[in-house]
């Protein structure tokens, strides 16, 4: 079901990528405010201001390497699980269609075994997409949780060097702390566009992609273009079966290639007629 899809995909895509825009564009203005009064915070302390000025970039920087690592997986695994969604909604729009021949022969039970196949694979990929952007941002935490160990190592040898005081150790730990609370929240909103980004490159192929009609459009031109420079009809892998036949089965028709001048008259023979 094309339409569902890009219901379902649009809102997706509105929710992880539109929507957090604005919220990134906030998010970047305290990032600016955090990092200027962390240098503030340098400034009264001037044996810890190299300490400062480093820990901002640490920070940023292994934000930006675990996402751009983990990046490729988590689209990959976006993707598998929309995959999956529109296969397990396939299968009940095709259910709902045949109810009446589920209904007839009484194979109920067996559509319901495929559905909870269907069903656990869909849950199955989702759990594996949400576990990796949870894994990405437990390691983008832990990167943060080592920089404030190290300030906080840093800081307590400064204090027993009565080079800084206890009171000072506490405002540098929270400004250091208060940053990679903030990055962290951006990590988080980053990591939801590339969710979003699966979204938008489904609805760009569904949109993009070569209809039916376009297919008869461009199948009759070229026919039309072989019949008047040749003057034939031309048929390719035509065949057909009869209704309600089992599939398996030889067709009543296997796939003819033909090219029949005009004005010819054609018949099939039926070799079961005496």
């Amino acid at each position: 079901d094309v339409c569902t899809v890009l219901d379902n995909e649009t809102q997706h895509a509105i929710e992880t990528v539109w929507m957090q825009a604005f919220q990134l564009l906030q998010l970047t203005w305290d990032l600016c405010l955090r990092a200027v009064l962390c240098i503030q915070v340098g400034g009264f302390l001037p044996g810890m201001q190299p300490l400062l000025l480093l820990s901002i970039p640490v920070m940023s920087v292994s934000m930006l390497v675990a996402l751009q690592l983990r990046r490729d997986g988590e689209l990959e695994r976006r993707q598998e699980a929309f995959q999956a969604d529109e296969n397990c909604r396939a299968f009940v729009v095709m259910c709902d269609y045949c109810r009446s021949l589920i209904l007839t022969y009484k194979k109920g039970w067996a559509f319901t075994s495929i559905f909870k196949e269907f069903h656990g694979l869909s849950n199955s990929k989702h759990y594996a997409e949400n576990r990796m952007s949870s894994n990405t941002l437990w390691a983008v935490q832990y990167a943060f949780v080592f920089v404030g160990a190290a300030v906080l190592l840093l800081g307590g040898y400064a204090v027993q060097r009565k080079d800084l005081t206890v009171g000072g150790l506490l405002i540098l730990y929270k400004a250091v702390e208060g940053f990679g609370k903030d990055l962290h929240s951006l990590a988080k909103i980053l990591s939801g566009f590339v969710s979003g980004t699966a979204a938008l490159q489904k609805i760009a192929r569904l949109l993009n992609a070569t209809t039916r009609r376009q297919e008869r459009i461009a199948r009759s031109e070229h026919i039309n273009t072989e019949i008047k420079d040749e003057g034939r009809l031309i048929l390719e892998e035509i065949s057909y079966d009869y209704p309600m036949t089992q599939r398996g089965m030889s067709k009543a028709v296997p796939k003819l290639n033909l090219a029949i001048p005009t004005g010819s008259f054609v018949c099939f023979p039926d070799d079961a007629v005496g």
